[in-house]
């Protein structure tokens, strides 16, 4: 036992000395700084409050990756701006829709050829698109007809839509304008339009949350909503080829005003990149969004 003791204490004292006189480890070189570009829609959406909130989290965390996030005119721009400048597409992530990414697969204005190099990231809301008014004699399609009414601006899909619902698919005659989210909300309450198309977002876990500028009108006015069935719905998928899909608001989701469901069409929203951006790039991202 004691010949055992002495040859532990010895094994242990040389294991001692010989970590002592280990020589240490080279450090690695710090992982040079990668600038990427994030492209998001216009003031007042969500996808601009969340897209500049990620960016600013990013910078401030990641020992690396940095996020310079901008604004833009909307999900196709963003498109648009990929398909024209194919030296950003490894570096440059952006918020789109399904409804937009149908349109550039096909190849549909304003796309001039098929691209179809868009690949998902992460999605942050499903979004329903309603038609809202401040009018409580504005009840069904056949009361917007010869009415004032702004949908979003030119290009964007939920623009092509609805011009394309209440003049095809309703049969209707109305004084068509195009503004921003924020332009629909403040031509509202101004009383310069009678219908406007505003969004509210379904957040997994959170609940029903309007748009900004939808939860600013909200506070402040009584809304009430024009609904698209979703027969009509279909019907203007099959016309437009553009891909969103029925859904609806359930009663008192909103607020305790809010006593029928709200009926337009929906899709995801989401951050997308095009295929070239790198594997390890798109796992940051999305391990930073997590």
């Amino acid at each position: 036992l004691f010949l055992s003791l002495l040859f532990f204490a010895f094994f242990l004292q040389m294991s001692q000395a010989g970590a002592a006189t280990k020589a240490p480890e080279a450090k690695s070189a710090p992982r040079a700084i990668f600038e990427s570009r994030l492209l998001s829609m216009t003031l007042g959406g969500s996808a601009y409050v969340l897209s500049f909130a990620l960016a600013d989290i990013v910078n401030k965390s990641h020992p690396w990756l940095r996020i310079d996030a901008a604004e833009t005119k909307g999900p196709v721009a963003n498109l648009v701006t990929v398909v024209n400048e194919p030296g950003i597409r490894k570096s440059t992530f952006f918020f789109t829709q399904e409804s937009s990414n149908s349109m550039a697969r096909q190849g549909l204005p304003p796309f001039k050829a098929p691209y179809t190099g868009a690949r998902a990231v992460a999605a942050f809301a499903e979004t329903t698109v309603v038609l809202v008014t401040l009018d409580k004699n504005i009840k069904t399609k056949a009361d917007v007809d010869g009415k004032r009414v702004m949908v979003l601006t030119k290009g964007n899909p939920s623009a092509i839509l609805h011009e394309m619902l209440l003049t095809d698919i309703w049969g209707l005659k109305v004084r068509l304008s195009n503004g921003t989210f924020d332009g629909i909300k403040d031509a509202l309450q101004d009383g310069l339009i009678d219908v406007g198309s505003l969004a509210v977002n379904d957040n997994p876990g959170v609940g029903y949350i309007p748009i900004p500028s939808f939860n600013e009108l909200l506070t402040t006015k009584d809304v009430y909503v024009v609904n698209v069935p979703p027969a009509d719905v279909e019907a203007l998928v099959k016309k437009s080829k553009i891909q969103v899909t029925p859904s609806s608001i359930p009663p008192l989701a909103i607020n305790n005003k809010q006593t029928t469901a709200w009926q337009g069409y929906g899709q995801t929203n989401g951050w997308w990149a095009d295929a070239e951006m790198s594997d390890e790039i798109v796992y940051e991202i999305t391990k930073a969004i997590y």
